[in-house]
């Protein structure tokens, strides 16, 4: 569910800002006018005068918009990240857990749960373990040299 809720936040997102990205368009060719006593600086400090100016709301609209877009954006790609890494997880430890449980390990009840007893011991093997092997010196021919 929560993954359907990340997947439609992210699609939704994109409409948001072309909406926002829109209605920045919309403000500055409907309602702009060239202002030579506007006074630019950028971050180097160089001040320069004229710059076309806006005074519709439409620029506050599409900032807004830009900003709740790209928000969404994130935070619904990562939750739709996340929750498909996380439900994976819990499918593989849900497959595990049978395994964990039948070999004696008590599932993961908690730290310092003594292990359960099998429930059933047909799982054990039947044949003693094997001795070990000793090793065996390599086979083919001797080494050129």
């Amino acid at each position: 569910m929560a993954r359907k809720i990340f997947m439609w936040m992210t699609i939704l997102s994109v409409v948001v800002l072309v909406a926002g990205i829109a209605a920045l368009i919309y403000a500055f060719v409907s309602d702009s006018q060239y202002d030579p006593n506007a006074v630019v600086t950028d971050s180097n400090g160089f001040t320069s005068r004229g710059a076309y100016t806006t005074n519709s709301a439409w620029a506050w609209v599409g900032g807004i918009g830009i900003g709740i877009g790209m928000t969404a954006l994130f935070v619904g790609i990562f939750g739709w990240i996340t929750t498909a890494l996380l439900d994976a997880g819990k499918s593989v430890f849900g497959r595990m857990r049978p395994a964990l449980t039948q070999a004696g390990f008590g599932g993961l009840g908690g730290l310092g749960t003594p292990p359960a007893p099998p429930q059933n011991p047909v799982w054990m093997p039947s044949t003693p373990p094997m001795p070990p092997q000793t090793p065996q010196p390599p086979s083919g021919p001797p080494p050129p040299g």
